[in-house]
């Protein structure tokens, strides 16, 4: 389904390089828009790839005869939309790529609202209604109108959590067939494996490997246990930041102090040196997927894209070698959990949108409609080995990793985003953290400090900071 599109792909790029050389010539006279017949679409090429988007277009291109797609999937998409938007001659006409400044361009009107698309049916239900509830929050959006609008569409729900090497876990003793449902379990886990005396080439097997240059991938578990210890309703709340008070962890009722304490329980195991590689605090993802897929370490916490990345880094057959059974293992319950089963979910910051200045709106409209249509979820569960943002229960595909992963989502109860209505969110740069640059893990892995100083730091720093944020990015 995806051969013819990949067929005409060089020749697409060809005419695309060709109309770019006669634009230049005619001293950039024409404007935003381009052929009738060729729908333009930016599109991320990162952890998930882009052999999903290109059967999509292939598919999509079938059911349009005469028209076709001219796909630039592309590792900085991101900023090339950001280029692109800021062009008089813009002829993009699908954008589907990662960052919150997705608000930026849906408030100031550089995004085409969607409200008629939301009530058209794919698959008996409207395209509103398919949408995974953990991100309806986020549809709306107030235009240059001063009325809400729907201007994006989510792109995907990202599963974080452990990822464990099956194979390398049977050979511990006393878990041959059976991984951690408790954090006290996954503690004891952690000494066990070092009991084991695994090793890989000279070095012992670790328990974890991590990457530094990453460390918001630590936040895919620990919010997992917020949520379990604080509950769905009490974070939404939290997620209102409607004072600096918010942010004090010191209240024991309130939901910060619980992401203390799960942070407290990530650090029982990587407050201890001896339980992750030597050099994991300056691994990038990459360096750290392939110590993990090379047997250095049982466990790592990562994201459902791990799979796809990992069987690019065999750029042969784009396989896994013998040595590697991926698994997902559901989130152990953490110690005082009132509310198991409740998971951080990723993808809030993610799109599908239309440009304003699309000449082809009804045709992006129709592509947007296949992908997130049954086919389109259960393409990218096939090729891109992840999740769409809408109701689908993928068929399995017989990949044991992957029936690992549709185990967890079933286990799957409350879920919630880290999006937030509020301006300070909306608008600026507050987070769960305070800032990025409060998220805990780093300092707790490069310095002497400790889990409370990192939240009273948080605490100190929002609460001065309060005012000159509300000042500068609203209330």
């Amino acid at each position: 389904m995806g051969g013819s599109f990949m067929k005409r792909k060089t020749t697409i790029i060809a005419a695309a390089l060709a109309g770019l050389l006669l634009s230049g010539m005619a001293g950039c006279s024409q404007s935003g828009g381009g052929d009738s017949d060729v729908l333009r679409i930016v599109c991320l090429n990162k952890g998930y790839g882009k052999e999903w988007i290109e059967d999509l277009a292939g598919i999509w291109e079938e059911q349009n005869p005469g028209k076709r797609i001219e796909l630039d999937a592309n590792a900085q998409a991101s900023t090339l939309i950001s280029k692109h938007l800021a062009s008089k001659n813009n002829s993009d006409d699908v954008y589907i790529s990662v960052g919150k400044n997705w608000l930026t361009y849906a408030g100031s009107g550089k995004f085409a609202p969607l409200d008629d698309l939301m009530e058209e049916e794919v698959d008996g239900a409207k395209v509103k209604d398919r949408v995974n509830a953990e991100f309806a929050s986020s549809l709306k959006q107030t235009g240059n109108d001063g009325q809400e609008h729907t201007y994006h569409l989510p792109w995907t729900r990202g599963i974080g959590g452990i990822y464990y090497n099956a194979k390398l876990l049977r050979q511990v003793k006393g878990w041959e067939n059976k991984v951690p449902s408790t954090t006290a379990e996954l503690l004891q886990l952690v000494s066990d494996i070092k009991a084991a005396k695994l090793t890989s080439g000279v070095n012992l097997v670790k328990p974890f490997v991590y990457t530094g240059a990453n460390t918001d991938y630590f936040d895919y578990t620990v919010l997992s246990w917020w949520g379990q210890l604080a509950g769905k309703e009490a974070i939404s709340s939290f997620l209102e930041y409607s004072s600096a008070e918010a942010f004090d962890y010191t209240k024991t009722d309130g939901a910060y102090s619980k992401l203390k304490q799960a942070t407290e329980t990530w650090y029982q195991i990587f407050g201890d040196s001896s339980n992750y590689v030597d050099g994991s605090l300056s691994k990038s993802n990459d360096a750290a997927q392939q110590d993990f897929l090379n047997g250095k370490a049982v466990m790592m916490m990562d994201c459902d894209w791990i799979y796809n990345e990992m069987l690019n880094y065999n750029t042969k057959d784009h396989t896994l070698p013998a040595s590697m059974e991926l698994a997902m293992m559901e989130t152990p319950t953490i110690t005082g959990a009132v509310y198991p089963n409740t998971y951080y979910v990723v993808g809030d910051d993610q799109y599908m949108a239309i440009p304003a200045s699309s000449a082809h709106q009804e045709d992006a409209k129709s592509f947007l409609k296949l992908v997130v249509s049954n086919q389109g979820c259960q393409t990218f569960f096939e090729k891109a080995h992840g999740f769409l943002a809408y109701n689908f229960t993928p068929t399995s595909s017989g990949d044991a990793y992957m029936d690992s992963v549709l185990n967890v989502r079933s286990s799957m109860g409350d879920c919630f985003t880290k999006y937030s209505p509020s301006p300070l969110y909306i608008n600026g740069n507050l987070d769960i953290w305070g800032s990025a640059a409060l998220r805990p893990f780093y300092s707790l892995l490069s310095s002497s400090s400790t889990v409370e100083s990192e939240f009273e730091k948080i605490k100190t720093t929002t609460s001065q900071s309060w005012g000159e944020w509300v000042k500068n990015w609203g209330e």
